[in-house]
């Protein structure tokens, strides 16, 4: 009797996955208060969408919101819907992420993975205005 042993690769197959945002080709809709609504998302509000930290619309593509922060706290946050849908996830563009209190900082849409940030030098509350109205659109942050 002959014993014949045979031997059979197994293979290990790994899934990946990618993660991430394109700006490619995608179609954005106006900024028109009446087809979505931008919230500050961030370390204030644990990422998630709080009523009082939605962006109110000042005029076409002008949006403000407030919230109280502590001084000599980094806050790490973006502008983004409730779906973090990618032309209306407003973070840093390029590498200006550092907010500087009273200077506009350029923003760009499709800021998935670009966060923001900002240092309170006192306690107190702050103004965030996101202005989409220009070529250039910038956010600045005012103590109120």
């Amino acid at each position: 009797m002959e014993l014949i042993i045979r031997v059979i690769p197994i293979y290990f197959y790994s899934l990946f996955v990618l993660v991430g945002c394109t700006s490619s080709n995608l179609q954005s809709r106006s900024l028109n208060q009446d087809d979505y609504s931008l919230y500050l998302r961030g370390d204030m509000s644990n990422w998630s969408v709080l009523p009082n930290l939605i962006a109110q619309p000042v005029k076409a593509k002008y949006f403000t919101a407030q919230t109280t922060l502590k001084a000599n706290h980094t806050y790490h946050f973006k502008f983004a819907d409730k779906e973090w849908t990618p032309s209306r996830n407003f973070g840093a563009a390029a590498d200006q992420s550092e907010i500087t209190e009273g200077k506009s900082v350029p923003v760009s849409a499709y800021g998935c993975l670009n966060e923001l940030s900002f240092t309170p030098d006192q306690d107190g509350k702050y103004v965030f205005t996101l202005d989409l109205t220009g070529k250039r659109q910038v956010l600045r942050i005012n103590k109120k």
